[in-house]
């Protein structure tokens, strides 16, 4: 495979419902990768922000540079995320009936455990066509509510289920449970300045789809991908 169609490959993993989890070192890199490929995404996307009380944007990110729309950001505290159990299983107890298909109880409850903001988001923004990518920065922040692998097995199925995909943005060395994703990759070390040198490595791709995890690749090397960096990270150097 081309390297240029490499980068066609992974807008192309947002042409179905899946689940993409893109790590890599801290900075402002890691959220530029992820809007540069869901910004090309055919259902388009909507980015959470997940910041703590008094934080800001990062610097020369694509939030800090108005890169995002108004309409398709949130900016959350992590709590506001977090899974609500108690709700759950308080309406499995009382709302389910002994002969509930296992496949229908399980959707309902992986739903019924989001958080009330997302139930409500999914609710209302469901896709018809090609799915919304739902892009969410700093998602190590979560990780005191999604430490399990079932816990986020659970958040991924509810939301490629209703028609969306998830790309989490984790900027820390994460466990062995990314691998409960469809997709993983990896950035390497790298900075705005330097982008083009930065090296993407897909770690696992899903058994649909074009791509393969056949070694790294350089940001310069990735097509489409790589002329929407051009376009917002070149005047910032």
């Amino acid at each position: 495979m081309g390297t240029g169609r490499t980068g066609e490959s992974l807008v192309g993993t947002f042409s179905r419902p899946t689940s993409v989890f893109l790590y890599g070192p801290p900075g402002p890199l890691l959220d530029w990768v992820a809007w540069a490929v869901a910004s090309q995404a055919p259902g388009g996307y909507h980015w959470t922000d997940v910041r703590l009380d008094g934080e800001g944007p990062e610097p020369l990110g694509p939030l800090s540079q108005g890169t995002v729309p108004p309409e398709h950001l949130a900016i959350v505290h992590p709590y506001e995320l977090a899974p609500d159990h108690a709700v759950a299983n308080a309406a499995i107890s009382v709302g389910i009936r002994p002969d509930e298909h296992s496949v229908q109880l399980e959707r309902l409850v992986d739903f019924l455990r989001l958080p009330p903001r997302t139930q409500k988001f999914l609710s209302a923004t469901a896709p018809t066509g090609p799915p919304l990518v739902l892009i969410v920065s700093n998602g190590n922040r979560l990780l005191p509510f999604f430490n399990t692998r079932e816990s986020v097995r659970s958040a991924n199925r509810a939301l490629t289920d209703n028609g969306f995909a998830i790309l989490d943005v984790f900027s820390q060395v994460p466990s062995d449970a990314r691998f409960v994703f469809d997709h993983v990759w990896r950035l390497g070390e790298g900075t705005v300045r330097n982008w083009r040198k930065s090296k993407l490595e897909i770690e696992q791709a899903g058994s649909s789809g074009s791509l393969s995890s056949d070694g790294k690749l350089t940001l310069e090397e990735l097509g489409p991908v790589a002329s929407v960096l051009a376009r917002a990270l070149d005047p910032l150097t």
